[in-house]
């Protein structure tokens, strides 16, 4: 059965604050408003939009997974991060030789 995840103001805040970031300048990097971000954090917000999501995730350099409530333990999301982790490492493996195969001079 599948559990449910749902968005974590208190992560969100978290992560900023764990790097440095006021609200203020993640909200005008983010291009977004202050006081939305400060309801996201609140929890006054309990649903972002995905794109939001996907855009603070970026900014702050994390998953957006990292922002979710439900993940049993760590040793689920160490797993779902090996998953991803490989997911890239195919993905520059076939860049790499489909750039090579173009290009055998490189």
């Amino acid at each position: 059965m599948a559990r449910k995840m749902k968005f974590s103001g208190d992560r969100l805040r978290d992560i900023r604050q764990s790097k440095g970031i006021s609200q203020l300048q993640m909200s005008n990097d983010c291009g977004l408003n202050q006081s939305l971000v400060s309801k996201y954090e609140r929890g006054e917000v309990v649903s972002p939009p995905h794109h939001t999501v996907e855009a603070m995730a970026d900014y702050l350099g994390v998953d957006a997974d990292d922002f979710l409530e439900g993940l049993k333990n760590s040793g689920e999301k160490a797993k779902r991060s090996t998953e991803q982790a490989h997911r890239v490492d195919v993905h520059v493996y076939f860049h790499f030789h489909t750039e090579h195969a173009n290009n055998p001079e490189s």
